[in-house]
């Protein structure tokens, strides 16, 4: 039998757990859903991330791949009709790029490492520590993928800036060895052309910026992983870890005040 308390105003059963049970389904309940929308939200924003990251360096592989084909087989393609083109056909477009930049982005790692320092997260980490000797840090550097799925599972909305940094840095590196492509192209155009100075001048400024990209490129890793650890670190650092609590009050005591008193009295 339901009992009635008139604290609460409505029927309450054994020990008066109906409404605590009640209460504690919507909480959970609240949790889960709140707990999909940002896995969601998560996803979401991973997935923009990850289809910008290929597509637009996909997108400049092919351009280069008509520019050879004009250069060298009288191929011709009217670049002012990109500017003409639809939404859907604009999303026609972005898939095969996308592809084509998720195949030859395993290619153009074997240039980037020429730029990369080995253990760069080892190298991230190290700094970290020297900036911040008073933490103990009990990871390494290679466990940054473990990291952003913990930071995935606890804190969703800092992954963003993480994978921001990474999908900057594989456009930088697929610029990088497009800038490679399109050089090696204008050198082969000025031997093609009866040295025409104008393909090596060319052909040299892709070099410069092939290596300025590559080496944007590792800055923006480099922030990618110290985003990553210090956002690890954040999460672990509690409050009183911040705020030392004083031991005394600030300014005179009681105990401080009553000889004082005591000793004017002595004088007078």
């Amino acid at each position: 039998m339901a009992q009635y308390n008139p604290k609460l105003g409505q029927p309450v059963g054994c020990c008066g757990l109906t409404v605590r049970r009640s209460t504690t389904r919507r909480q959970s309940l609240r949790l889960a859903v709140s707990s999909e929308k940002q896995d969601s939200e998560m996803t979401i924003q991973f997935g923009i991330y990850d289809f910008f990251a290929y597509s637009v360096p996909g997108g400049l592989y092919l351009l280069s791949l008509i520019y050879i084909l004009g250069s060298f087989a009288g191929v011709k393609f009217d670049f002012a009709s990109l500017s003409n083109l639809s939404i859907i056909q604009v999303l026609l477009i972005a898939i095969p790029a996308y592809i084509v930049g998720l195949i030859i982005d395993r290619i153009a790692i074997f240039w980037y490492r020429n730029f990369e320092p080995k253990q760069l997260a080892e190298i991230v980490l190290e700094k970290l520590r020297k900036e911040h000797q008073n933490l103990e840090f009990n990871f390494k550097g290679k466990d940054w993928a473990i990291l952003i799925a913990y930071l995935q599972r606890e804190k969703p909305k800092v992954t963003s800036e993480i994978h921001r940094f990474n999908a900057i840095h594989i456009m930088l590196k697929n610029a990088s060895f497009n800038f490679v492509i399109l050089s090696i192209t204008s050198i082969i155009l000025f031997f093609f052309r009866s040295f025409e100075w104008l393909q090596l001048i060319i052909g040299m400024s892709f070099v410069i910026a092939s290596i300025i990209s590559a080496r944007q490129a590792v800055r923006f890793k480099r922030w990618s992983y110290s985003a990553n650890f210090e956002a690890v670190i954040a999460r672990s650092i509690e409050q009183n870890d911040l705020i030392a609590k004083q031991s005394k009050p600030i300014g005179s005591s009681r105990n401080d005040v009553v000889p004082n008193r005591q000793s004017n009295a002595a004088k007078k």
